[in-house]
C-alpha cells in the first residue's frame, strides 16, 4: 500500500491489478490489464509504487514500468523494447537531480523522465560493480544524504547519483565482415567473384549465394561488452532483432531472389543509441529459368509448337476431305445399283401381298378369338395387380420407419461426437503431462464415444499435481461429470493454489454435493466421482498421496538395490454424499529418483476375460508391471495394453479405462 502526495491510497495486489482509495470522496477504483486496451495497465501483478517530485505516480510490474496519467487515467508503459534492461521492476527511487532508478531482474536501470521526446535509459548490471544481476522484491530505499540502496540477492548497492557519469555520444557502427556461403570477403580482399564487398554501397550475387552472414562492431571501448544492437534485413523481415549480448554477427540462410537493405545500428555501455548505424544493399539474382527473357523464349517456342501443330492439323482436314469425296462417289454409284434391285423386289412383293390377304382373313379371325381370351386374362391380371398394389403401400410405410429410425440415430449420434470434442477442448492434453514428467504412458479408452475416466495435471510453484478420475456412468453422462471435474480442479488447484490432496478432495466433495444438490435422501442421485490425487515436492522429492475410492501404486529400489512396488490404498468414500462423511487423509512417501507411479481406474482390474470370464484384478496387473519394470515406460504402455486386449478378447468391455505410469 503506497500513500501519494495527494492523499490517496494506493493498493498493489499480486493478480488482481491496483486499486485506488480516493479519501476525499470515499471511492474506489481499480485499475486491471486488458490485452486489448493498449492504455491500460501492463501487468496485474505490482510489485512496487512510487510518487515523485513533479507528482507522478510510477508503477513497478511484472511486465514493465508504468506511468499513470492523472487526466485521463490511462498508463504509459516502458518496457525492454524502450531500453529497459528487464521487464520485472522491483524497486523505484528519485535521486535528487529528479531522475528515476528501477531496479529490475537483471539489472539497474535510471533516466531522466523531464526530457521531451523519447526516454533514453542508462542500464547497469554485475559487470559494473553491482552485487548481482538479479534484484529484491521491495528492496530499496533513499537516504537523507540523497544515497539509493538497492538490495539484490547476493547482497545490496549503495549507489551516489553524483558520481555517475555517462557518455552521451553515440558510437561509430560498421559492417566489418560478411560471409557468403561461409567464405569470408573482407575489405581490400581481392577475389574472382567478390572484390571490396564493404565499400561497395550494393553488392549483387547470384541466385546460389543465398547464405549470408553479417559480421558488426561499435566504437565504444569503455566496458564495450556492455554494448547493444539491433539488425534487420529489409526485405525478408519488418522488425529489428535484438541479439543476445556480445553476439555481433547475424545470419540468413535460403535467401530469395530479389532486393534486400541490411541495416545495424547499436547502443554504447550507458544506452545511447547511434539510430542511423551502417548499412550495405543486396541484390541476389534470378536464376536465368526465372528471368524475362527466358519466359518470352519458352512462350514463343510454344506458340512456335502451336502454330506448327495447327498447321499440321488443317494439312490433314484436307486430305481426309479427298478422301471422303471419293467414298462419298463409290456410295452413290452402289446406292444407284441397289435401288435397281429394290424395284424388282417390289414387284414381287405386290404379287406376294394377295396371299397374304388372304392369310390376314384367316389371322383376324384367330385375332378374335385371342382378343376374348385377352379379356379374361386382364380382369385376372387386375385382381393380381390390386394385391401387389397393397403389397407395394405396405413396404413404403415399412421403408419410412426404418428411415426416420435411421435418421433419429444419426442424429444421437453426431450430439454425442459433438459432445466428445467438446470434452476434448475441456480436457487437458498429453503435453501438460509431458511439461511435466519426462518419460509417461497413457492406456486411455472409453467404454462409449465420451468417456466417463480423465486425467489432470498442473505444477503450482515447485509442486507437480496430477489426478486420475472416474466419474460416475459413461457416454454422455459421464462426459459431463468430467467437464465439471476438471472446472473444480483448476479452481482449487490453479486459482486458488491449494497443493494439499485432502484438502482438495474435501473441497470437490463438498462442491460436488452442492451443485448436484445432494441431502443423502434416498431418492438423490448417485452421481459423483473417484479420484487419485498425488502431489510431488520437487524440493525434497516426496510424494503426497490422497483418493476416494481409488488407489495407487508405487514402484522403486529400495535399501538393497531392488525393486520394490507399495500399493498406497485410498479412503473408502466417493467425492459425492456418503453416509461416512469424514475428512479424506494423505499419505506421504519419499520418492527416490527413477521411481514409477501407476494411477489407474477400476475399467482396467473389473474388466471380464480370459479362459473362465473372471476379471482382470490388480494382482494381475502388478505382475505385468513387475515382468516390464526394465523397458521404457511408452513399452511398458504398449505391453499393458496388448496383455488387457488379450484377456478381453471379444468380450464387452464393461467400464471406461484409465491407466498412468509416470517416472519421477
Amino acid at each position: 500500500m503506497y500513500e501519494d502526495n495527494y492523499g490517496n491510497f494506493w493498493v498493489g495486489t499480486s493478480g488482481e491489478g491496483l486499486n485506488l482509495f480516493n479519501r476525499a470522496t470515499g471511492v474506489v477504483r481499480q485499475y486491471k490489464n486488458y490485452p486489448d486496451d493498449s492504455n491500460s495497465i501492463s501487468s496485474n501483478r505490482i510489485f512496487c509504487l512510487y510518487h515523485d517530485s513533479k507528482n507522478r505516480l510510477w508503477i513497478g510490474t511484472d511486465e514493465g514500468l508504468n506511468l499513470f496519467n492523472y487526466e485521463d487515467e490511462t498508463f504509459t508503459k516502458f518496457t525492454t523494447h524502450d531500453g529497459l534492461p528487464n521487464d520485472v521492476i522491483y524497486g523505484i527511487l528519485e535521486d535528487d537531480t529528479g531522475n528515476i532508478w528501477v531496479s529490475t531482474n537483471y539489472g539497474i536501470s535510471h533516466f531522466n523522465p523531464n526530457v521531451e521526446g523519447k526516454i533514453q535509459f542508462n542500464n547497469y548490471s554485475k559487470f559494473d560493480g553491482l552485487q548481482n544481476s538479479e534484484f529484491a522484491e521491495g528492496s530499496y530505499l533513499k537516504t537523507k544524504s540523497g544515497l539509493l540502496l538497492f538490495g539484490g540477492i547476493s547482497n545490496f548497492n549503495i549507489i551516489n547519483p553524483k558520481n555517475i557519469q555517462n557518455n552521451p555520444i553515440p558510437p561509430a557502427v560498421y559492417i566489418t565482415e560478411i560471409r557468403i556461403l561461409d567464405r569470408k570477403a573482407k575489405v581490400d580482399e581481392k577475389k574472382e567473384e567478390i572484390v571490396n564487398v564493404i565499400d561497395r554501397d550494393v553488392l549483387e550475387l547470384d541466385y546460389a549465394q543465398n547464405n549470408l552472414s553479417f559480421q558488426y562492431v561499435a566504437l565504444h571501448y569503455s566496458n564495450s561488452t556492455r554494448n547493444r544492437y539491433k539488425y534487420r534485413l529489409e526485405g525478408f523481415e519488418s522488425t529489428w532483432t535484438i541479439p543476445k549480448e556480445e553476439q555481433r554477427f547475424a545470419s540468413y540462410t535460403n535467401l530469395k531472389p530479389g532486393k534486400y537493405r541490411f541495416l545495424v545500428i547499436a547502443s554504447n555501455s550507458y544506452g545511447v543509441w547511434n539510430e542511423t548505424g551502417d548499412e550495405i544493399s543486396i541484390i541476389i539474382r534470378p536464376p536465368f529459368w526465372q528471368t524475362w527473357w527466358f519466359l518470352v523464349i519458352v512462350l514463343l517456342l510454344v506458340f512456335g509448337v502451336m502454330h506448327g501443330f495447327v498447321m499440321f492439323r488443317e494439312a490433314s482436314l484436307i486430305k481426309k476431305k479427298k478422301e471422303l469425296e471419293e467414298i462419298v462417289s463409290y456410295r452413290t454409284a452402289e446406292l444407284q445399283q441397289q435401288t435397281e434391285k429394290l424395284k424388282q423386289a417390289n414387284e414381287e412383293i405386290m404379287t406376294n401381298s394377295t396371299v397374304l390377304y388372304e392369310q390376314n382373313q384367316l389371322l383376324m379371325e384367330k385375332n378374335e378369338e385371342i382378343s376374348s381370351q385377352r379379356e379374361e386374362l386382364e380382369l385376372q391380371s387386375n385382381s393380381l395387380a390390386n394385391i401387389a398394389w397393397e403389397l407395394q403401400e405396405k413396404n413404403e410405410a415399412i421403408e419410412n420407419q426404418k428411415n426416420i429410425l435411421t435418421h433419429q440415430k444419426k442424429e444421437i449420434t453426431d450430439s454425442i461426437q459433438y459432445a466428445k470434442r467438446i470434452q476434448q477442448a475441456v480436457l487437458p492434453g498429453q503435453e501438460q503431462i509431458k511439461d511435466l514428467f519426462t518419460e509417461y504412458f497413457i492406456f486411455n479408452r472409453p467404454k462409449s464415444i465420451v468417456s466417463g475416466d480423465f486425467y489432470w495435471a498442473s505444477r503450482v510453484n515447485h509442486y507437480r499435481i496430477v489426478a486420475a478420475v472416474d466419474c460416475t456412468g459413461h457416454g454422455v453422462p459421464g462426459g459431463f461429470m468430467s467437464m465439471l471435474g476438471v472446472l473444480m480442479l483448476n479452481e482449487v488447484v490453479n486459482q486458488r493454489e491449494i497443493v494439499d490432496p485432502k484438502k482438495v478432495l474435501n473441497y470437490l466433495r463438498q462442491n460436488i454435493i452442492s451443485v448436484l444438490h445432494q441431502t443423502g435422501d434416498l431418492s438423490d442421485t448417485s452421481d459423483g466421482m473417484d479420484i487419485s490425487l498425488c502431489v510431488i515436492n520437487d524440493k525434497d522429492l516426496t510424494l503426497n498421496f490422497s483418493g476416494a475410492n481409488s488407489s495407487i501404486l508405487i514402484l522403486q529400489e529400495n535399501d538393497n538395490g531392488e525393486h520394490e512396488m507399495t500399493c498406497l490404498f485410498s479412503d473408502r468414500m466417493p467425492i459425492s454424499y456418503h453416509f461416512e462423511m469424514k475428512s479424506f487423509t494423505n499419505q506421504t512417501v519419499k520418492l527416490k529418483p527413477n521411481a514409477f507411479i501407476y494411477l489407474y481406474s477400476d475399467g482396467i482390474i473389473d474388466q471380464f476375460g480370459g479362459d473362465f470370464g473372471k476379471k482382470f484384478q490388480l494382482s494381475r496387473m502388478k505382475e505385468i508391471i513387475l515382468a516390464n519394470k526394465l523397458l521404457p515406460l511408452k513399452t511398458q504402455g504398449i505391453v499393458l495394453e496388448q496383455q488387457f486386449d488379450s484377456w478381453k478378447g471379444n468380450t464387452f468391455q464393461v467400464d471406461d479405462v484409465l491407466v498412468m505410469g509416470l517416472k519421477v
